[in-house]
């Protein structure tokens, strides 16, 4: 009857009142495949302890990877603690172990109680731990649980000064609940219906506690729940999560499940689509769980127990020691797995979260910067207009050629003239008559119609060229957009590092003030960093939708489209121009000077500017030409036309009209024109000044954009050498920065400092951090420009070309080559 009551205020595994266990240890996701298990040390019965040795039983519910881990950094932890006159041996053995089997958990704990050289049972499982604190009345030994506990939901015998009121009995209080992970899951994600895996063992041994808490979460959240038995194996708990109605999977510790099937669990939930969330937080999450909100906890229990034992073996009654555990609630996502479920996180999981892969936790498809340009090049509004202005000036052209060649025009008309006029005219003008006919003319000679054709040649030339500068221009904007998106992201993956950074230094803070090395002063300031942090991160989001944005605008798609690009790296000795091919001549500083002087020859060769200003000149010479041989050339033109009267009606007035000569049918004429310009008000005067003047100013145009050119292509290889040198200077800094806030952290920890000089040491290294990301695109940025300077673009060549220029170019600075550009 005392089993039966005292069980009924357990919550079991599920629910408010579960008993959490919280053993977040780095051997589920890291070294749990590796480690062995724990040997036993000595057999109970066998020898009796020595003088000055404690002899801790540790009793289990049954074999488990998760406990042997547990166990194992308590002894570690023991290694490095030392009590005066005392040796402390923790025994293992058959005889402690109730092999999942919850009817001989009262005997394997009683066991252990009994035994006449036990000095202290470390509880190490959720059954033993459960009847040591409810399922017996008076503990004949010392006991600790190896666990942490919800006193708020378990009604925990813990007085005010957070002390055990138990008799001979130790465990460790977690602030966290299972209502707290439920609470961050559906801020997370929405769902109506959960599903909870639960151990097949607990729900046997705890299953009135679990149907209570069910029930009593399925109204506070206003949610359905419904709970699966979980075996050692994945495969029984998947078929059951196949069903369509599962919108969200919570788990439960499962102790029995090797780290194998765990991991082939919670692969099957993700292949499944649906959200999950673990229960002990962080290892679960590392090993692929949507999300958690429990820390590591590895070394932080372990020491706490193995503080405990070493505090008891001084002679410190359990009553003393301390049972509360300081934890605070970290959302901890899986980047990779919000990915694969297809999650898009909000600003509540992106600022406030610790997400694992950062760089796969957002939505967005691959683009790299080929394809950028590619779409850049299709669907740029403005070099589209420039290309319909090439069509234009062609069709000018065309036109301006058109009035060299023949002009022919067929005619039809039909005359109706005045009777009394028609009979003075004796029969010579019809009163009625019907023709048709055809008429030529060509131009034999016009100087201006020969300029005007030559110039307009020249101006749609122009504008090809212009089209040309216009298509550079969209490709250096896009390569900029897209570097300016791999700096934003940048720029946000180091704000998070940083605000990683600062909750592990307010998690130091906290642990400084519990130990009393500190005040509260210190939380807050930390506190305030981490307000200040989570701003930076939500500045640096909203820098890299934007630079989403630009690049979606600079490509012509859609402005909402998310993208995650492609990186570009470059080590500190490479530059990576032409596949690194010239690295060795950019690495050397006596080749750079006549580098610089090729590069400004390939650059007036092929700038498209510079040449479309020379066919605007060309053309405005043309044009001055003409308007000096307007005052003396000649238009000389010829044309022929012919008629055919088809009906004719004549009255004649008198017999006169019968004696003179009759007309025949056909009417034709031929004629030459030649004409010579005499006046024409002073116009040719003004438009031979107004033609000087637009030479003029070309030229000086002219001069002007080869200057500008030449200035652009010295400063950017200026730049690209600098930046490049940067690159390295700035990691070099980034990591001394690092080195020195590790020695700052160090004695922060040890109390050595204030806490002013650790803040600074982190803003060193933000900086640093900041310095060295951008430095990289920086470099990249400067090599844009000296490739929109020469006009010739990578991104757009293929790799014969590149071989081909960077041979050119060591050809031309050994002196092998002809001078001149290389298009």
């Amino acid at each position: 009857m005392r089993r039966r009551k005292a069980s009924s205020r357990a919550c079991g595994i599920f629910g408010a009142g579960a008993i959490l266990f919280i053993l977040a240890f780095s051997a589920v996701g890291r070294e749990g495949s590796t480690a062995a298990p724990v040997q036993p040390v000595v057999p109970p019965g066998t020898a009796k302890p020595e003088p000055g040795e404690l002899v801790v039983a540790v009793v289990r519910d049954g074999p488990s990877l998760y406990f042997d881990n547990l166990i194992r950094q308590v002894e570690k932890e023991l290694r490095g603690l030392q009590v005066r006159g005392k040796r402390i041996v923790l025994r293992h053995a058959a005889a402690y172990d109730a092999g999942w089997n919850p009817a001989l958990v009262p005997e394997v704990v009683q066991r252990a109680l009994d035994e006449k050289e036990t000095g202290l049972v470390l509880a190490a499982g959720v059954m033993v731990t459960e009847y040591c604190l409810h399922g017996i009345n008076r503990l004949a030994r010392p006991v600790i649980a190896a666990s942490l506990q919800d006193a708020d939901t378990l009604a925990l015998p813990v007085d005010e000064a957070g002390h055990s009121t138990r008799p001979n009995l130790n465990f460790v209080v977690s602030p966290i609940t299972v209502g707290d992970d439920l609470r961050a899951f559906r801020r997370l994600v929405a769902f109506e219906r959960l599903h909870v895996l639960v151990d097949r063992v607990f729900l046997q041994a705890f299953s009135n506690e679990v149907s209570r808490y069910v029930g009593e979460y399925s109204r506070d959240l206003g949610i359905d729940v419904f709970v699966i038995p979980v075996d050692a194996r994945a495969s029984s708990a998947l078929s059951r999560l196949q069903d369509g109605s599962v919108q969200a999977v919570y788990i439960t510790p499962l102790f029995r499940m090797k780290p194998g099937e765990l991991r082939r669990l919670v692969s099957g939930i993700n292949d499944l689509g649906l959200p999950s969330f673990s229960m002990l937080g962080f290892p679960e999450v590392e090993l692929g769980v949507l999300a958690g909100i429990s820390p590591p906890m590895t070394e932080r229990l372990g020491r706490r127990l193995a503080l405990n034992i070493q505090q008891f073996a001084a002679g410190q009654s359990l009553r003393e020691l301390p049972t509360r555990m300081v934890l605070e609630k970290q959302l901890v996502v899986n980047g990779a797995t919000a990915a694969r479920i297809g999650l898009d996180l909000d600003l509540y999981a992106l600022v406030d979260a610790e997400i694992l892969h950062p760089e796969m936790a957002e939505p967005g498809r691959p683009l790299n910067l080929q394809w950028a340009v590619e779409s850049a090049l299709e669907n740029d509004a403005g070099l589209g207009g420039s290309r319909a202005e090439l069509a234009a000036a062609r069709a000018r052209r065309g036109i301006a050629a058109s009035a060299l060649f023949p002009n022919a025009e067929a005619q039809a008309s039909h005359i109706r003239v005045d009777h009394d006029r028609a009979r003075a005219s004796l029969g010579l003008l019809p009163s009625q008559r019907t023709a048709a006919g055809v008429t030529l003319n060509q131009v034999l000679f016009d100087e201006g119609l020969i300029s005007r054709l030559r110039a307009t040649h020249r101006l749609a030339e122009e504008q090809r060229l212009e089209t040309e500068a216009v298509r550079l221009g969209v490709i250096a904007g896009v390569c900029r957009r897209y570097l300016e998106l791999l700096e934003a992201r940048a720029v946000l993956r180091v704000e998070r590092e940083n605000l990683l950074l600062i909750r592990r230094n307010l998690e130091l803070a906290r642990l400084r003030r519990q130990v009393g090395s500190s005040g509260p002063e210190e939380v807050y300031r930390w506190e305030s960093e981490e307000a200040r942090g989570k701003g930076a991160v939500l500045d640096a989001l909203s820098a890299v939708r934007a630079a989403e944005v630009a690049i979606n605008e600079a490509m012509g798609l859609a402005q909402d489209q998310r993208w995650k690009p492609e990186d570009m790296v470059l080590a500190p000795h490479e530059y990576g121009f032409l596949g690194g091919r010239l690295d060795d001549v950019l690495g050397d500083g006596r080749q750079r000077a006549r580098l610089q002087e090729i590069m400004v020859e390939m650059a007036i060769s092929n700038s498209p500017a510079l040449a479309a200003i020379d066919q605007a000149l060309e053309s405005a010479r043309i044009t001055r030409r003409h308007a000096r041989r307007r005052f003396y050339s000649p238009t000389v033109s010829a044309w022929f036309s012919y008629e055919h009267e088809l009906d004719a009606s004549r009255d004649d007035a008198s017999s006169l009209g019968e004696t003179l000569p009759r007309q025949d049918d056909d009417d034709w004429t031929l004629g030459v024109r030649l004409a010579f310009p005499i006046f024409e008000g002073g116009g040719r005067f003004f438009e031979l000044r107004r033609a000087g003047g637009e030479v003029r100013r070309l030229e000086e145009l002219r001069r002007d954009t080869r200057r500008r050119l030449e200035q652009s292509v010295r400063s950017a290889l200026v730049s690209l050498v600098s930046s490049h040198a940067e690159i390295g200077l700035s990691q070099l800094s980034r990591d001394r920065a690092r080195q020195n806030l590790e020695l700052v952290r160090r004695k922060y920890a040890a109390g050595d400092i204030a806490v002013t000089e650790l803040l600074d040491a982190q803003d060193q290294v933000l900086i640093q951090e900041r310095a060295a990301a951008l430095a990289v695109y920086r470099y990249f940025r400067d090599l844009v420009d000296l490739q929109q300077a020469i006009a010739w673009f990578e991104v757009e060549r293929s790799e014969e070309e590149k071989e081909q220029l960077a041979e050119w170019i060591i050809h031309e600075l050994n002196g092998d080559g002809e001078s001149g550009g290389r298009k």
